[in-house]
């Protein structure tokens, strides 16, 4: 069984590799690969070398995305761009559809870059993680290769793909939101909302500081 952590950034953020590295020792009878959708990652100060030479069980791989989504339900999504739209949040999408996607493929245990392994995996396959009763959290998955669960994912994925270009209104529920905090450049959907509806509000705002 293998580790996959996709990174769909353009840049290997310095508080990836420490992750790298936990994977890695944690789970030492265990592949580890972080997989890249760049085609380099940054290795300026020669950390991500030394972590490399370090533990042999990591691997360090660049995705054929074409070749990932190809014959899936998420191809016709993928192939069409429409993802691609700053207002549909394209790091978050291709993320959800890579997860699922490379499972598919070559099975294993799919993580987020920012979840850390506090010990060796003993969990048995076709498993998710949830963040609270009912819910299941798409940041760790564990499954077999061509599971139907994986396949349905990727379905729903295509089916319920939201392209936000023919929505009028956004209706946020102060009651709900009114204490959440907004990163300016995060790419929410407020931020998005934010800077486009309403430009010189969101300038004024970020100006005093990186929240509103």
């Amino acid at each position: 069984m293998c580790i996959s952590l996709p990174d769909t950034t353009t840049t290997t953020s310095q508080f990836t590799l420490p992750l790298l590295f936990n994977w890695a020792r944690q789970n030492p009878n265990l592949d580890v690969w972080y997989l890249l959708t760049s085609a380099t990652a940054d290795n300026t100060d020669h950390l991500l070398t030394h972590l490399l030479h370090l533990y042999p069980n990591l691997n360090l791989a660049t995705l054929d995305l074409d070749k990932i989504f190809h014959a899936t339900p998420v191809n016709k999504l993928f192939n069409s761009r429409r993802w691609t739209r700053n207002d549909t949040w394209p790091v978050e999408v291709l993320s959800d559809m890579l997860r699922v996607s490379v499972l598919w493929h070559w099975g294993g245990i799919y993580s987020d870059t920012d979840v850390i392994s506090i010990k060796p995996f003993t969990i048995p396959v076709n498993a998710v993680g949830l963040e609270a009763k009912g819910l299941i959290a798409s940041a760790f998955l564990s499954f077999t290769k061509n599971n139907s669960v994986l396949w349905a994912l990727m379905k729903d994925i295509n089916t319920h793909f939201i392209d936000f270009k023919n929505t009028f209104l956004i209706h946020f529920f102060n009651k709900m939101s009114k204490d959440a905090v907004v990163k300016a450049g995060s790419g929410s959907i407020y931020d998005v909302a934010a800077r486009k509806s309403c430009p010189v509000t969101y300038q004024m705002a970020t100006l005093r500081a990186k929240h509103f």
